[in-house]
């Protein structure tokens, strides 16, 4: 039974990392600065473009969670969430509306996670950036 179980979870997590390659090239997850710039890359986009979403999934390990900070006036609130929840609720909106986002800084706490503070940018600021 248990080498039953050690069989599934292998072939399950070889599965996963095959069906990541065929999405993903290696040198776009080579190091957390690629997978982050690849990340922003496939996000960030004018307004029309489809985003490749599954490919967005596929840089991150099975349910990963993403948080952001928001403010709001005065206050401000933290959003966690499922790589698939933001992919769902944000690609279509990002289509839609139009969306850049720029890295201003990155860290890493050395337990697996990683911070990424970044800015959104409107499309006239890309524009200038460039």
């Amino acid at each position: 039974m248990k080498k039953l179980l050690l069989t599934l979870t292998l072939t399950a997590a070889v599965t996963i990392v095959t069906q990541a390659q065929t999405i993903v090239s290696p040198k776009e997850v080579a190091t957390i600065e690629a997978i982050t710039e690849t990340g922003l890359k496939i996000i960030s986009g004018p307004k029309g473009q489809q985003r490749d979403m599954e490919k967005f999934k596929a840089l991150f390990l099975p349910n990963a969670q993403m948080g952001g900070v928001f403010y709001k006036g005065d206050s401000s609130f933290v959003r966690i969430t499922t790589v698939e929840k933001f992919a769902e609720r944000n690609g279509p909106a990002y289509a839609e509306l139009g969306f850049y986002e720029n890295v201003l800084g990155c860290a890493s706490s050395g337990s697996g996670t990683w911070q990424l503070l970044s800015r959104p940018m409107k499309p006239a600021m890309v524009k200038m950036a460039k």
